[in-house]
């Protein structure tokens, strides 16, 4: 019973209010009336600023009021549109801003006979004395030599820092302008005492050099200037930049297309560079350079002038297939006007393989009278005759122990600044090293003998090797430091090998080190005896026990008799070879 009743009471209600909303809906219009209100301030101290006129403009019409420190301005019962609102006062800069109120609008909500909406919108213009200044001096650089510039535009710009504001607000005028002096001064009075850009626009001198702001741009911060009420300013000095739009090259015939070199130059042909401007013979010649080159070597060539057109004439034909580059720094008649670039180019593959090189040999002239290698020789100088046909040179070298086969060992690019003879310098891989664990390469050990050959080579491909050069270690063994120790370990000195009062023999172990890294063969066994000069007798007495170490080291054992003396005599070693049987005899003096 108790649901039923508020289900009554709910349905009543509704169709209540169902019955109120038909009887009142309808269209109405709503007008839109606007107020726009505020103080206007000193954009400086912030206090409230009397006697500011504030002029509005919309649609064409225009009306004004007064804003006053304490009330400030009230413009009231505006309509709908853009409106520009001008807020200015003597000794202060005028400034502008845009507002909009909103244009009527159509409602279906209930209304009562129609209705209005207010549109009411604050602003509190900030005005800036006009009583600030700002001097500074302007320069060009030129050939390392700042010269003051007379006749340049400088501003100041208040406007575009105000811009990309919401609100556009800017200043009447925004832009300021200077001119500078014989001596590059410009001056600023009476602008605005607020932040501002100061720019320096081109600048063409007498010349028709142009000049410009290089380091600092429009709308940047970087010139951004903070001016206070009342100051006047020094600007630091300013250089402008000349414009990078100079003499540049814009046609060469060693160009395929624009930037790109050409792989098909004729080796006969002269190269032209053509560039914009007429280029200065003596300029270019003093201060810069037109250079042909081919792997970092000058070419010996003829260069010549002709307005806007530069020739290169090489004294001889260029190598087929073969990259060349000018290299230029070119001046036009304006002083300092100069580009410095280069052009790289091919020429044509129309070469024949090369001769066989001959005259190949080792370069005593660089080696040494008598030189002989060494079981651990690695480099070697070699001279042979210079072909003109070839582009590089390629060295090839073998050995009779594990590299059977000609391996490349050194490519040595066409130098043509040399007449007559080519040197190189040939240098053998860690592969040709005999012992690999020893840390010395030592690729001519135990005989090994190694052969060196040479072949031309250009685009055409390679010419025939030439006669083979075979090497050999031809040194014998250095036998250098020689130290005496008894059985028991101890060293002695040559003038304890005294036995002459003793009874029993003296034994001595006498060490051997192969000195300057030589080595010694350990399949050999040298003779070595001790000749004692006893009162003119000669006495032999062999050594025993000869054991080697290892192929720098290795020791023999002598024993001196009761009642000699070996002090004195000589420690003579035969037979000892290296590991390629080159022999030396030794002889030490024991004093």
């Amino acid at each position: 019973m108790k649901n039923k009743n508020i289900f009554k009471i709910i349905t009543g209600a509704f169709i209540m209010a169902m019955v109120f909303f038909a009887g009142c809906q309808k269209m109405e219009v709503i007008k839109v009336i606007g107020f726009i209100q505020g103080h206007a301030f000193d954009g400086n101290t912030n206090t409230p600023l009397d006697s500011v006129k504030v002029v509005w403009f919309v649609a064409g019409e225009k009306d004004s009021t007064i804003a006053y420190a304490e009330d400030g301005y009230l413009i009231s019962d505006l309509p709908a549109g853009d409106y520009s609102i001008w807020c200015s006062k003597a000794s202060y800069t005028t400034v502008l801003v845009d507002r909009y109120i909103g244009s009527e609008d159509f409602s279906t909500a209930i209304v009562r006979g129609g209705s209005n909406k207010e549109q009411i919108i604050t602003y509190n213009p900030n005005l800036y004395p006009l009583n600030a200044g700002l001097t500074g001096r302007l320069y060009k650089s030129e050939n390392g030599v700042n010269m003051p510039i007379t006749g340049a535009t400088v501003q100041l710009d208040y406007n575009s820092l105000y811009e990309e504001a919401e609100e556009s607000y800017r200043f009447i005028p925004g832009l300021y302008e200077a001119i500078t002096d014989a001596n590059g001064y410009y001056v600023f009075t009476n602008v605005p005492a607020s932040d501002v850009y100061l720019r320096f626009l081109d600048y063409t001198d007498a010349n028709g050099e142009t000049y410009y702001d290089g380091n600092y741009s429009h709308g940047t911060s970087s010139r951004r200037i903070y001016m206070n009420s009342g100051s006047s300013y020094t600007y630091s000095t300013v250089v402008l930049t000349r414009v990078t739009d100079n003499i540049q090259l814009i046609n060469t015939n060693a160009f395929a297309s624009t930037g790109v070199g050409t792989t098909l130059f004729d080796v006969t042909s002269d190269i032209t560079l053509t560039f914009n401007k007429d280029v200065n013979e003596t300029s270019t010649l003093d201060r810069g350079y037109v250079v042909l080159q081919v792997g970092g070597i000058d070419v010996a060539s003829t260069v010549t002038f002709s307005g806007s057109v530069i020739t290169i004439n090489p004294d001889e034909d260029l190598s087929p297939n073969t990259i060349y580059t000018v290299s230029y720094s070119v001046y036009s008649s304006q002083t300092y006007d100069v580009t410095t670039s280069s052009v790289s180019f091919s020429t044509v593959n129309n070469a024949a393989i090369p001769a066989q090189v001959t005259s190949f040999g080792i370069a005593y002239d660089y080696m040494g009278a008598l030189w002989l290698a060494d079981y651990n020789t690695t480099g070697v100088w070699f001279s042979f005759d210079r072909l003109t046909e070839a582009i590089s040179y390629e060295i090839f070298a073998r050995d009779n122990y594990n590299n059977t086969e000609y391996i490349k060992v050194g490519t040595y690019n066409q130098a043509d600044y040399l007449q007559g003879l080519f040197y190189s310098w040939a240098v053998l891989p860690s592969q040709f090293d005999y012992y690999f664990d020893d840390g010395i390469q030592t690729p001519f050990s135990h005989g090994t003998d190694v052969s060196y050959k040479i072949r031309a080579v250009n685009s055409a491909g390679a010419g025939a090797f030439s006669t083979a050069v075979t090497i050999t270690d031809e040194i014998a063994p250095d036998a250098g430091d020689i130290y005496l120790r008894e059985d028991n370990g101890t060293n002695i000195d040559f003038s304890d090998l005294n036995n002459s009062a003793g009874v029993t023999p003296l034994d001595v172990t006498i060490h051997v080190y192969a000195n300057n890294g030589s080595y010694f063969d350990v399949s050999s066994v040298p003779t070595v005896r001790v000749i004692e000069d006893n009162g003119g007798l000669t006495v032999n007495v062999l050594a025993t026990g000869v054991t080697f170490i290892n192929h720098q080291h290795y020791t023999f054992e002598i024993s001196i008799p009761a009642g000699d003396n070996f002090y004195g005599g000589v420690l003579e070693i035969t037979g000892l070879t290296d590991s390629s049987e080159n022999s030396q005899v030794f002889n030490e003096n024991f004093q």
